[in-house]
């Protein structure tokens, strides 16, 4: 197991977890909506393909469900990033009539179907993580939930969106610390007695 790997995805989920709880404080107007807010939103994502990538490793024999949910989750987490970059660094850049413009014609559709794909991602590589049992159940069925409900934003009232982000992250730190533990107790294990 690439060790060194999967302790760098463990730290990845506290620190994945403080950007989306920046990100929710902001979008749910606790924080100030900042361009410092705007230029940090896109590392959540960065930082949670890092914790999916040592979530996926810690399984020493992955089923082939498990390697297909991995696969189709990085492409979701890789879909929404390209759709954070835009919506924090690009559109506050333009007029708001441009903005509109360009969410009701093919940029909309392209950010729609970047949900979705995300969408299938997380359903796909959640519930194989479950079903696999190498980490806490309990916080991959937060971060299932959770994040389903941030690919269903488009269908959802507005206020669903920051408390959705906000549990996701309690759930993404939560993996973390369980891969920075499981990395500890393994090495713990193959250290010699006595």
């Amino acid at each position: 197991m690439p060790t060194t790997l999967i302790r760098i995805a463990g730290w990845s989920g506290p620190l994945c977890s403080l950007v989306l709880l920046l990100n929710a404080g902001r979008r749910g107007g606790v924080l100030p909506d900042t361009a410092f807010g705007h230029a940090v939103a896109p590392l959540g994502q960065v930082t949670g393909l890092v914790l999916m990538i040592g979530l996926y490793l810690v399984h020493t024999r992955p089923t082939r469900g498990l390697t297909i949910g991995f696969v189709l989750n990085v492409a979701g987490l890789g879909a929404v990033l390209g759709v954070e970059y835009i919506l924090n660094l690009v559109y506050p850049q333009l007029d708001p009539a441009l903005v509109r413009e360009l969410n009701a014609g093919f940029t909309g559709k392209g950010l729609l179907v970047s949900s979705v794909v995300f969408l299938i991602g997380i359903l796909a590589f959640g519930i194989a993580l479950i079903a696999a049992r190498q980490v806490p159940r309990a916080a991959i069925t937060i971060y299932l939930v959770a994040f389903v409900l941030v690919a269903l934003r488009p269908f959802l009232p507005t206020f669903v969106l920051p408390i959705a982000v906000a549990v996701g992250a309690v759930a993404t730190a939560w993996l973390g610390i369980a891969l920075l533990r499981k990395v500890s107790g393994e090495r713990a294990a193959a250290l010699p007695v006595g």
